[in-house]
């Protein structure tokens, strides 16, 4: 199999369709135009709350995955940002991006299997921004593919 290419525009893909395609994401997200607000690129303006997806990293993996395969790993943040100075909002799409992305399947092309697993929870950063405060914490996905 091929491994040409940076699996992260695709995995980044992956993970906001997943999120999005929740049911109870979207029911929490949508905005009154009908956008269930899960961006890569959060448009100017936006009110909390959303989900901020974003690439962090890859590696070509150096170490073996299985009988003669070497892998690609990357990470992927996703960040829920509230408009509440506390963190019952965060922890409650925290508990729901995992439940979505946990263990979940993903189709790389050129790679026989690739899934996602929880990486690691940041605590809260409180900001204030235009509109009001803004609450975010980073949670780190990590997928492989092989």
């Amino acid at each position: 199999m091929s491994q040409a290419g940076s699996i992260l525009p695709e995995v980044v893909t992956q993970v906001v369709d997943l999120l999005r395609g929740d049911t109870t994401l979207a029911g929490l997200l949508t905005d009154g135009d009908g956008q269930v607000k899960v961006w890569t690129n959060v448009p100017v303006g936006t009110v909390p709350p959303y989900l901020w997806v974003i690439s962090n990293n890859e590696e070509d993996a150096p170490r073996k995955l299985g009988a003669g395969h070497y892998g690609r790993t990357c990470t992927v943040k996703v960040i829920p940002v509230s408009r509440y100075r506390g963190t019952k909002e965060l922890d409650d799409f925290g508990n729901l991006i995992m439940q979505v992305l946990e263990r979940q399947p993903l189709t790389i092309a050129g790679y026989g299997q690739a899934g996602i697993v929880w990486d690691v929870t940041h605590g809260p950063v409180f900001l204030e921004a235009e509109g009001g405060p803004q609450v975010m914490r980073e949670l780190i996905f990590r997928a492989s593919a092989r």
